[in-house]
C-alpha cells in the first residue's frame, strides 16, 4: 500500500513537471518575437566592425580619451545633431577608458519646465499692458491712442528687462538642476558636511537598535543620577545588590553615558557647524536674508566641498542643448575654472576636473563657441535621409527576416528618407514588430509600417485616428469633397472649352472647306441679292453656279484672284462683278484672311474636341482614384495648415500609405452586425428616401436583412456597394436582384448607371442581366440620348457588355451607320471586354469605318483588326492613319508618294486592299500632293491594263520622278508615256521612241509635245553622248530642219547637237530660225552655203560673214561681193581698220562706180591710213563718187605724198576734187586761197615741191597757192 502510495506521487510529480516544461516552452515560443527586439539605450561601440576593420566611430572616442589628460584642456565640447550617437560615444568612452571617475549630469528633467516660457510670455504680456498702461497715464495719453517716442523706448526697455529676467530665471533652473544632481547622486554619509538635508532611511534592524540604546542611556542616567522623582521602593528593593556591583554599574552607566555624549555632541558640530541664517520670521512678516543670485554662486561652497570628497574628475553634463542659453556655458565654464584652482580640491596641481558637454552643432548661431570650450569633438551621425533607407532595411531584416519578401526596396527608400534619429528608427521597428504580430496576417505591410512611422512622429494625431479626430481623419472623411471639387475644376475648363467651341461654330459657322467657302459665297449674295453664277467672260457656256465654286477650290481660287469679272443674275443676264473678295474677306473676319481660317480654324475645333475627351477622361478616372491619387492635386497646406511641419503626413496620404482602411491597421478587427451608417442607410430606404449612389455601406448581408421586400422596387436601393453585392450573389437574392434591375430600365436611370459604372468596380453581372433584357438600350441610352457625354458613356458600357447573344436585334442601319463613324471613340476601349466585342460586332455586321481617327489612348489591336479584315473605306485619312500607326517612318512619304509609301511598307494587307481598288485610289483617294512616286510605281502603274488611259495621265502627268529608261514601259503605251510626261528626258529615250528596232523613224505629235516640256534639260546634254553618230545626223535633220519646234525650244534643242549645216538645203527654215544657227554656227561658211542665204536670207548674209570672218575672208576673192554688201561690212563695227582694208583692196572701179554711199565710206576709212595702197585709178574713181570734201582731200594728199609724182594724176585729182582745186589745175595764174589746215598746208607744199605751183603764202587763217602753167 505504501510503495502503491509513493509510485503514485512519483507519477504526479513528473506529469506536473512535463506540464510546467511545456507551458515555458511555450511562453519561450510565444515570447521569442517580443524579446527579439532593440533596445533603445545608448550602447557601447565596438573597435572594430564586423568584418574586422576599424569602427570609424569609434574614433571619436579616441578623441575624447585623448584629450582627457591634457592640462589645458579643462571644457570639452562634444557636438553632433539629434540622435547622433553622442550618448553611445560618452558610454563607451566610460566602458573603455575606466580609469577615470565619471560624473553625469543629464538636464532631460528639465523636459517638464518647457511650459515655463508659456508662464512667462503671459506674465511678460501682463506686464507690458501694465507697463503701457503706466506710460500712458505718465503722458496723459488716452487708451489706445498712438504712442509717443519716449513711450516706445520705455516699453522697449521693459520688455528687454522682461526678456532677460526671464532667461535669468531659466539659468537658475538649470543651475539648480545641476546642483541637485551633484549633491543627491552621493550617500548622506559620504557628504556628511553637506547644508542640504535629505531624508534618512533608517531600516527595522537600525531603529530597533537605537530603540534599544536610547533606553539604555535613559537607564544610565538614572543608574548615575539616581533621581527621586523616579524612585520605587518595590524596584529599589528588587535591583537591589551590594555596594561593589553598585560601584560597577555606576562605573559602566557613567562610561555609557560619556560614550553616547561624546556622538551626540559630534553629530552636532557636524551638522550645525555649517548652518547659516537665511530668513527670519517676525510676527508681520520675514526678512530673506539670503542674495538673490546665481545657484552656482550660492552655493559654491557646497559644489567645491562636493568635489573635496569625491574622486570624480570627468563630469559629463547632456541635454544641456534643449534650452538654447548661451550665458549657462560660461556659469560652467567659470565653475570649472575654480574647481580646477581651489587648493581644497586640488593641493598639489595633481586632480584635474573636465568638464564633457554633449550638445547640438547648432547650439551656437556663429563662430562663438569657440570662446566656452577648449576643445570640441564631432560626432558624425550614422544616420541621414541619403543612409537611412539601408539602415530601416537592415534593421528590419535582424528582427523581421520576413520583411525582405513584404516591403520592398523602394518602400523602404520612400519612408526611411523621412527617419533622421537612430533610436527613433529602431523604436519604429520594434512597435512595427509589436503590430505585425499581433494585427490579421493579411494586412498590406507597407501601410502597416506607414502608420508606425505616422504614430512616433505624430502620437497625438495616432490617438485621434482611434476617436475618429485629427487632421489625418478629417483629410480621409473629406474624400468626396475632394473629388467634388476637382471635378468641379475639370467641369469648369471643360466648359470654358465647349463655349470656346461654341463660338466658334457661331462665329465661323464652319468646319469643313466646303462649308467656309459657301459662307464666304454667301456674303457676295449680300451685295448681289440676284447672283445665281460667276464667269471670266460674258460667255454664257463657261458660267460657273455658286454651288460649283463652292465645291471646286480651283474656282474657289479664281474668286479669291478676282478672276470672275462678271457675274449672272439670270441664264442670259450678266453685270460687271466689282466687289473684290478682299472686301469680302474683310466682312466675314476682319482678324483672319480665308486661308488663315481654313488652315486654324478646323486644327483649333481639333484640339478642342481632343481636350474635351481628355477632361472627360480624367473625370471618369478621378471619381475612381484613390484618396491618394485624389490628394496629389492638392497642395499640402489645403488640408495640413494645422500642423506645424505636413510633410510627411502628406507624403504619407498621397502615396496611398493611409487611406479609408486606416482602422485595420491600428486596431483589432471584430465582425459584428450594421455599423450606425449603415442603420441610417436602411431607415432612410424604408422610408423611400435616396441616398447618394456613393453612401458606403459596410456589411451589405445585415442591411439587406433589414431592408423591406418593398424596397427593392424603389429608387432608394440605388447603392453602389448594395447593388454590386446583390448581383455578385444573385443566387442568394435573386428576386431582390430583378427588381432593382428593372426598375432601373423602367426609371431610365442612366444617372445611376454613370456612377456605378464609374465606381471602378467589376461591373459584369450588373451589365450583363441589364443588357440582355433591354433590347432598346442602344436607342433609348445613345441614339435618342441628348446629353453626348452620357451618351457616350452608353455606349462605352454596350461596348464592353455587348449581350452577342441578341446580335439579330442590332443589325438596323441606324446601328451599322452609327458605329462606322464611332471608330475613334471605339479604339480608346482598353479592356478585353471591349474589344472581343468590337472584333465580333465588326465582323458579324461587316462594318466598314469611315474614319479611323489614331488618338493617344489607342488600343492597336483595334485597327490592326480593321486593317486585316478591309473593314473600313478606303480614304486618305483612313490610309495615312494606318501607316502613322504600324509604319511611321513611312507617313512623311505617303503625302508625297502615296501609292510608293503604301508599296514600300510592310503592311500587305494595306496595300493589296489599295491595288484591288487602285483605280479609285488614284482618283479619288490619294492627294493631291502625291508627285513623288518612285519610278519603279510609276511604270507599275502605266503598263497596269486595269487601269483607264484617262487615270494613267491624270495621275502620272503630275508626277516628278520619271522612267529612265522606256524600255521598262510596254511599247504599247509610249505615246502615253509621252504624253504624261513620266520617262525621263533622254536622248537615249528620245532616239528608242524614234528608231524603233522593227519600225519606221517617226516624229509624232507626242514627241514634239514632250520635247517641248523638257527642252531646258535635253539641250544640257550633248546628244553625242547618248546615241550613235548616225541617229544623231538622223534627228538633227528632223529636230533642226524643221518648223515644229516652237523658236525657244529649237533654240535650246540646238545646243544638244554639235552638228552643222554643210552642203544640206536648209530653205524651208523660218528666217528667225536661221539667223539663230548663223549666231550658233550651225551653218557651215561655204559657197553653197553663201549664196543659199544670199539669195534665199539676204537680211541673214552680213551675220552669216560676221560670225565666219575668218572663213569669209578666206574665200573672200572667190566670192561675188556686192556694193551693198561692201558698203554694210565697212559701216558694221564688229570688223576691225585691217578687215575693212582687206575688203577695201578687194573693190573694183566697177563695185565703186555710182556708188557715192560707198565711196564716201571708203575714203572715210582711208583718210586714217598713212600709206594708201590702192591704184590711182581706184582713187580717182573715189574721189569722182565721193561726196565728203574733207575725206576726197585727205584721200587725195595722203595718195600724193606717199606715191611716185604723176602730174597726169594730180591734174585729175585736183579735177575731181572741185571748186578752187580744179582751177589750180586748170586755170593760170589763179590764186585761190583755202583754209588753212594740215591737209592743205600738205597739198600747197607737195604742189610748190613739185613746182606745180608757187610757194604758198600764209594770209591770217589762209593760205595762198598760186598755180603756174600747166604742162
Amino acid at each position: 500500500m505504501k510503495n502503491c502510495i509513493i509510485q503514485a506521487l512519483n507519477w504526479l510529480l513528473n506529469k506536473l513537471q512535463h506540464q510546467n516544461k511545456v507551458e515555458c516552452k511555450d511562453n519561450d515560443e510565444s515570447t521569442s518575437n517580443v524579446q527579439k527586439q532593440f533596445d533603445l539605450a545608448a550602447t557601447i561601440i565596438q573597435q572594430e566592425d564586423e568584418n574586422g576593420e576599424p569602427n570609424k566611430s569609434y574614433q571619436t572616442v579616441w578623441d575624447l580619451a585623448a584629450k582627457l589628460p591634457d592640462p589645458n584642456v579643462s571644457n570639452i565640447a562634444l557636438t553632433g545633431p539629434f540622435g547622433s550617437g553622442k550618448s553611445s560615444i560618452l558610454k563607451t568612452l566610460k566602458h573603455d577608458f575606466s580609469e577615470y571617475n565619471y560624473l553625469d549630469i543629464s538636464l532631460a528633467t528639465l523636459e517638464a519646465y518647457k511650459e515655463i516660457p508659456e508662464i512667462e510670455d503671459e506674465e511678460i504680456v501682463g506686464s507690458e499692458k501694465d507697463a503701457e498702461k503706466q506710460l500712458d497715464a505718465q503722458n496723459n495719453q488716452p487708451k489706445g491712442s498712438q504712442p509717443t517716442k519716449t513711450t516706445l523706448d520705455k516699453k522697449k526697455k521693459s520688455e528687454k528687462s522682461i526678456q532677460l529676467d526671464n532667461e535669468a530665471s531659466l539659468n537658475r533652473l538649470i543651475e539648480y538642476s545641476i546642483l541637485q544632481q551633484l549633491i543627491y547622486k552621493e550617500r548622506i554619509q559620504d557628504i556628511p558636511e553637506s547644508r542640504f538635508k535629505r531624508i534618512k532611511h533608517i531600516d527595522k534592524c537600525k531603529s530597533f537598535v537605537y530603540s534599544i540604546l536610547s533606553i539604555i542611556f535613559i537607564a544610565a542616567l538614572c543608574i548615575v543620577l539616581e533621581p527621586k522623582l523616579l524612585y520605587n521602593q518595590f524596584l529599589y528593593n528588587l535591583l537591589a545588590v551590594g555596594t561593589t556591583a553598585k560601584t560597577i554599574w555606576d562605573i559602566l552607566a557613567l562610561i555609557y553615558i560619556v560614550i553616547c555624549g561624546f556622538c551626540i555632541i559630534r553629530w552636532l558640530i557636524t551638522n550645525l557647524y555649517n548652518s547659516r541664517l537665511n530668513k527670519i520670521n517676525l510676527k508681520d512678516g520675514e526678512i530673506d536674508l539670503a542674495e538673490n543670485t546665481s545657484i552656482f554662486n550660492k552655493h559654491l561652497d557646497e559644489i567645491i566641498y562636493f568635489f573635496e570628497v569625491t574622486n570624480y574628475n570627468v563630469v559629463i553634463i547632456e541635454d544641456l542643448d534643449r534650452f538654447a542659453t548661451h550665458h549657462i556655458f560660461l556659469k560652467l565654464r567659470e565653475l570649472n575654472q575654480l574647481l580646477n584652482r581651489s587648493k581644497a580640491i586640488n593641493p598639489d596641481r595633481t586632480r584635474k576636473i573636465t568638464f564633457i558637454y554633449a550638445v547640438k552643432d547648432d547650439i551656437f548661431n556663429d563662430s562663438s563657441r569657440t570662446k566656452f570650450f577648449d576643445y570640441i569633438v564631432t560626432v558624425i551621425p550614422i544616420i541621414n535621409p541619403s543612409n537611412s533607407c539601408e539602415k530601416l532595411r537592415d534593421s528590419l531584416h535582424k528582427i523581421i527576416p520576413e520583411t525582405d519578401s513584404d516591403i520592398s526596396d523602394q518602400v523602404c527608400k520612400e519612408l526611411g528618407f523621412y527617419i533622421d534619429d537612430m533610436r527613433l528608427l529602431l523604436n519604429i521597428v520594434n512597435e512595427y514588430k509589436q503590430y505585425r504580430y499581433r494585427l490579421a496576417d493579411q494586412l498590406e505591410q507597407k501601410k502597416l509600417l506607414a502608420m508606425i512611422i505616422y504614430k512616433n512622429y505624430y502620437p497625438k494625431g495616432f490617438a485621434s485616428l482611434h476617436n475618429q479626430k485629427g487632421i489625418v481623419y478629417d483629410a480621409i472623411s473629406n474624400k468626396e469633397k475632394y473629388i467634388k471639387s476637382s471635378i468641379a475644376s475639370k467641369e469648369k475648363q471643360r466648359d470654358a472649352l465647349k463655349a470656346e467651341l461654341v463660338k466658334i461654330q457661331t462665329q465661323y459657322q464652319a468646319f469643313s472647306q466646303e462649308e467656309l467657302r459657301k459662307y464666304y459665297i454667301f456674303h457676295y449674295s449680300i451685295h448681289h441679292p440676284s447672283i445665281f453664277a460667276f464667269s471670266e467672260s460674258y460667255d454664257s457656256s463657261k458660267k460657273h453656279l455658286l454651288a460649283e465654286v463652292a465645291k471646286d477650290p480651283s474656282l474657289f481660287n479664281k474668286l479669291m484672284n478676282n478672276d470672275f469679272q462678271y457675274y449672272w443674275r439670270s441664264n442670259r443676264d450678266f453685270v460687271s462683278l466689282e466687289t473684290k473678295f478682299q472686301t469680302i474677306e474683310k466682312e466675314v473676319d476682319p482678324n483672319y484672311t480665308y486661308q488663315q481660317r481654313v488652315s486654324l480654324i478646323p486644327k483649333r475645333v481639333d484640339e478642342i474636341n481632343t481636350d474635351i475627351k481628355k477632361l472627360d477622361l480624367s473625370i471618369i478616372e478621378i471619381k475612381s482614384q484613390s484618396l491618394g491619387q485624389i490628394l496629389q492635386q492638392y497642395s499640402a497646406e489645403a488640408f495640413f495648415h494645422e500642423v506645424e511641419d505636413s510633410h510627411l503626413i502628406s507624403f504619407l496620404l498621397r502615396n496611398g500609405y493611409i487611406d479609408e482602411d486606416y482602422y485595420d491597421y491600428i486596431s483589432y478587427f471584430y465582425p459584428g452586425t450594421m455599423t450606425i451608417s449603415d442603420k441610417a442607410f436602411v431607415l432612410g430606404a424604408n422610408c423611400g428616401r435616396k441616398k447618394e449612389y456613393h453612401y458606403h455601406i459596410h456589411k451589405p448581408e445585415a442591411v439587406i436583412e433589414q431592408l423591406l421586400d418593398a424596397s427593392f422596387s424603389t429608387g432608394s436601393m440605388l447603392n453602389i456597394d448594395l447593388v454590386h453585392f446583390l448581383v455578385n450573389t444573385k443566387d442568394q437574392y435573386v428576386q431582390q436582384s430583378s427588381n432593382i434591375v428593372e426598375y432601373v430600365k423602367k426609371g431610365k436611370s442612366f444617372d445611376f448607371i454613370k456612377a456605378y459604372y464609374e465606381q471602378g468596380l467589376d461591373a459584369t453581372p450588373f451589365f450583363n442581366e441589364l443588357l440582355n433584357s433591354w433590347n432598346k438600350f442602344f436607342m433609348v441610352a445613345i441614339k435618342k440620348q441628348q446629353d453626348q457625354e452620357l451618351a457616350n458613356l452608353n455606349f462605352e458600357i454596350l461596348l464592353k457588355f455587348f449581350p452577342q447573344s441578341k446580335i439579330e436585334s442590332y443589325k438596323t442601319e441606324e446601328f451599322k451607320t452609327y458605329i462606322s463613324t464611332r471608330f475613334d471613340f471605339i479604339s480608346q476601349q482598353p479592356s478585353e471586354n471591349s474589344l472581343n466585342n468590337f472584333k465580333f460586332i465588326t465582323k458579324e455586321l461587316n462594318i466598314k469605318y469611315q474614319n479611323l481617327v489614331l488618338s493617344e489612348r489607342l488600343v492597336v489591336e483595334c485597327l490592326q483588326y480593321v486593317v486585316d479584315g478591309y473593314f473600313y473605306q478606303l480614304t486618305n485619312d483612313n490610309i495615312l492613319a494606318i501607316l502613322k500607326a504600324f509604319n511611321p517612318s513611312y507617313e512623311a512619304l505617303y503625302s508625297k508618294a502615296s501609292y510608293t509609301a503604301i508599296m514600300d511598307s510592310d503592311n500587305v494587307k494595306l496595300w493589296e486592299y489599295v491595288d484591288a481598288n487602285i483605280t479609285d485610289c488614284l482618283e479619288n483617294v490619294f492627294p493631291s500632293t502625291s508627285i513623288h512616286e518612285s519610278s519603279t510605281i510609276n511604270a507599275e502603274i502605266i503598263n497596269n491594263p486595269d487601269i483607264q488611259e484617262e487615270t494613267k495621265l491624270y495621275y502620272l502627268s503630275k508626277q516628278e520622278n520619271k522612267i529612265d529608261d522606256i524600255n521598262d514601259i510596254d511599247e504599247e503605251y509610249w505615246d502615253l508615256a509621252l504624253r504624261s510626261n513620266i520617262i525621263s528626258p533622254t536622248w537615249n529615250n528620245i532616239a528608242l521612241y524614234t528608231f524603233p528596232e522593227d519600225g519606221e523613224i517617226k516624229i509624232s505629235v507626242d514627241l514634239i509635245h514632250f520635247i517641248e516640256l523638257n527642252n531646258e534639260i535635253l539641250a544640257l546634254h550633248s546628244i553625242r553622248d547618248y546615241i550613235s553618230e548616225k541617229h544623231g545626223k538622223l534627228l538633227f535633220a528632223l529636230l533642226i530642219n524643221t518648223n515644229q519646234l516652237s523658236l525657244q525650244v529649237y533654240k535650246n534643242i540646238r545646243k544638244a547637237f554639235d552638228q552643222t549645216f554643210n552642203d544640206t538645203d536648209f530653205t524651208q527654215l523660218e528666217e528667225v530660225r536661221v539667223q539663230y544657227l548663223i549666231e550658233t554656227k550651225g551653218i557651215e561658211f561655204n559657197l553653197h552655203n553663201y549664196q543659199l542665204i544670199e539669195d534665199h536670207f539676204k537680211n541673214q548674209t552680213i551675220d552669216f560673214i560676221l560670225e565666219n570672218k575668218s572663213s569669209y575672208f578666206f574665200l573672200i576673192k572667190e566670192l561675188d561681193l556686192k556694193p551693198n554688201i561692201a558698203l554694210k561690212l565697212l559701216q558694221n563695227d564688229r570688223l576691225t581698220q585691217n578687215e575693212r582694208l582687206t575688203i577695201i583692196y578687194t573693190l573694183s572701179i566697177e563695185i565703186v562706180d555710182k556708188q557715192p554711199q560707198l565711196a564716201t565710206t571708203v575714203c572715210k576709212i582711208l583718210s586714217t591710213q598713212q600709206e594708201i595702197k590702192l591704184s590711182k585709178e581706184l582713187v580717182i574713181e573715189l574721189l569722182k563718187n565721193s561726196t565728203n570734201q574733207e575725206y576726197k582731200l585727205t584721200l587725195f594728199t595722203q595718195k600724193c605724198i606717199t606715191s611716185t609724182y604723176d602730174e597726169e594724176f594730180v591734174v585729175e585729182g585736183l579735177t575731181q576734187l572741185g571748186g578752187d582745186y580744179a582751177k589750180i589745175a586748170l586755170q593760170k595764174g589763179k590764186r585761190p586761197k583755202f583754209e588753212n589746215n594740215k591737209h592743205n598746208l600738205l597739198l600747197s607744199q607737195f604742189l610748190w615741191k613739185y613746182n606745180f605751183t608757187y610757194e604758198p603764202k600764209i594770209e591770217d587763217d589762209m593760205i595762198r597757192i598760186v598755180s603756174k602753167n600747166i604742162r
